[in-house]
């Protein structure tokens, strides 16, 4: 009977075992940060909106909108319209020339 050099590694049925369960970790992660994303992207977009009612409140009794609120404003938008170009990048193909 001839003898398994050690030196190798372990079988290949634990190798493609660990690879498989390192894929399933992967994709396990990789779907719970889609989760986060789409959940930072609703509370971006619920906090634009909040504050647009606030904006109006505050043109619509003719006073002058906190500067704070709009510096929030502005970030919100700013980290949105990111995530939006990075989205679009992701989708689009790559040349290769």
């Amino acid at each position: 009977m001839k003898e398994r050099n050690q030196t190798l590694g372990p079988p290949d049925h634990l190798t493609a075992m660990s690879e498989y369960q390192i894929k399933l970790e992967a994709i396990g992660e990789y779907q719970e940060a889609l989760r986060y994303k789409t959940l930072n992207e609703n509370l971006c977009n619920s906090l634009l909106g909040l504050l647009g009612q606030l904006s109006r409140h505050y043109e619509k009794n003719g006073m002058a909108l906190p500067q704070e609120v709009s510096r929030i404003m502005e970030k919100t938008s700013e980290v949105l319209d990111t995530r939006i170009k990075a989205s679009d990048l992701a989708r689009s193909p790559v040349h290769t020339s």
